[in-house]
């Protein structure tokens, strides 16, 4: 994304609707991933892997990995929404803060 400068303060602002735009597709970027996600885990969680006595073996050494890999995969959703849901809240305060700048502006006033 490109700086814009719109009044040449040297301070970057904010364009709110294209800023709604971007935040709609990390939001759903979440919600892409949860569903990948549990369509992921629900065939992992279907395999038979640690039935036997070598299988057993094998996942007391995987199966810690597993449950912090989960626990870490599974917040991943909620981070996105809340990315989105904070980026949202600025962009609102951005343009309230905008439109009240502008409302102390005389409305009849000629430079």
């Amino acid at each position: 994304m490109n700086a814009i400068d719109r009044n040449g303060d040297g301070v970057m602002d904010m364009l709110p609707d294209e800023t709604r735009t971007h935040l709609k597709t990390v939001h759903n970027v979440g919600e892409e991933f949860e569903g990948t996600w549990r369509t992921a885990l629900g065939v992992i969680d279907s395999t038979e892997i640690g039935g036997g006595p070598m299988g057993r073996k094998f996942m007391e050494g995987f199966e810690p990995n597993v449950k912090e890999l989960r626990s870490i995969l599974d917040k991943i959703p909620d981070d996105y929404r809340q990315l989105a849901n904070w980026g949202y809240k600025a962009a609102q305060i951005y343009q309230g803060a905008d439109d009240e700048a502008v409302q102390e502006f005389p409305r009849n006033s000629q430079p």
